[in-house]
């Protein structure tokens, strides 16, 4: 097994991945009139997604559930085009890093999601979405590297997908309004990350990446850690925290970090530094500044919980989302809210020194 193919990978891919799932479940759930009529009309039957059934007794919709064979093709795809592929290169001059860390933030991308201006007031592609992401990573780090910092922090997940899967629905199985094209966005999201990591590993810094997993998409960005993790194999700077963990954590110095999509930590923030303090107990011992950074409510707002005059607490942020408007926002009355982008620098031993904010 390859170092980059970790347990806690094989466990996702045993559990998720079966034989049974890329088996054609058309031929498990055979229809004999579906396949007379595509027979006839000339239609391949492993193209057809649902279908009504009229009978003497019964008028049903049927769907098929053909996640299977498409999660296959792509994936087989994917792994196919892992052959030829060379990450990119990007040329950063070479400076003298500091014990500073950086943080760069962009939450809640859902860069998959497809606006129609009917619906929502304008049009919005999935490369308007990657445009937007791109402006606002790029223009953080740029700012981030005038500090010079020897880490940095780039969370992957919260949402980097409108899904969870090719059928357009959500982890918890709820159908979303899903315009795009499910391979060529899984491919072009994927592309992004990607990207992303390569310009952050060429800077000369340690790269942290933490996975956080989405109530949108949790299965697509572990299935997407997997991908990372083979292509930056050998970047010695890159290192990868766990990903199916709700919460994840990073020590850099004195500073303690907390990571979190928020859908299930906003009902609960006063228990943030308890649960903190209970889940990294050693690493709560050794800093003195903390802060938990969460999203999932596309607006921000932060709250400060002092527990004593010498232990300084934890700080929780939950930040604005960088993703478009689609019609559930509109009908919602979320509109009007600035996209922004964050990026902050820590000092190793001072904390919090610096934030940057990009309004998209």
């Amino acid at each position: 097994m390859p170092e980059w193919f970790s347990n806690e990978d094989s466990a996702f891919f045993k559990k998720y991945i079966t034989p049974e799932t890329w088996a054609n479940i058309l031929e498990t759930h055979n229809h004999e009139v579906l396949r007379d009529e595509c027979e006839a009309n000339g239609i391949p039957i492993e193209s057809v997604r649902h279908y009504w059934h009229k009978s003497k007794r019964i008028s049903l919709f049927a769907k098929t559930d053909s996640e299977g064979l498409n999660k296959q093709q792509v994936f087989q795809r994917l792994f196919d085009s892992f052959k030829d592929y060379k990450i990119p290169t990007f040329q950063y001059p070479k400076q003298s890093l500091s014990s500073k860390c950086a943080i760069i933030n962009l939450y809640d991308a859902h860069l998959d999601k497809i606006a129609i201006k009917a619906e929502t007031g304008e049009n919005i592609t999935i490369e308007d979405n990657i445009f937007r992401y791109n402006q606002g990573f790029d223009t953080l780090l740029a700012s981030v590297l005038t500090h010079n910092p020897e880490t940095i922090i780039f969370p992957v997940g919260n949402d980097f997908f409108h899904a969870n899967d090719f059928s357009g629905r959500t982890k918890r199985g709820t159908q979303i309004q899903y315009l795009a094209s499910p391979e060529e966005a899984y491919a072009l999201v994927c592309g992004v990350a990607v990207e992303c990591i390569a310009k952050l590993a060429q800077t000369g810094a340690k790269v942290v990446i933490p996975f956080v997993k989405g109530n949108h998409d949790e299965d697509n960005v572990t299935i997407l850690g997997f991908w990372l993790k083979q292509l930056f194999a050998s970047a010695e700077n890159v290192e990868f925290l766990p990903g199916r963990m709700q919460r994840n954590y990073y020590q850099y110095g004195k500073n303690l970090f907390g990571f979190a999509h928020g859908d299930k930590e906003k009902s609960k923030i006063s228990d943030l530094p308890l649960l903190m303090a209970q889940e990294q107990p050693n690493k709560w011992a050794k800093t003195i500044y903390r802060k938990f950074f969460c999203g999932d409510l596309h607006h921000q707002f932060e709250y400060k919980f002092l527990s004593s005059k010498d232990r300084p607490g934890v700080q929780v942020a939950f930040l604005r989302s960088v993703g478009g408007s689609d019609k559930w926002h509109v009908d919602n009355g979320w509109t009007g809210i600035p996209k922004t982008a964050y990026a902050e620098i820590w000092g190793k031993d001072e904390g919090e020194l610096a934030g940057f904010k990009v309004n998209l």
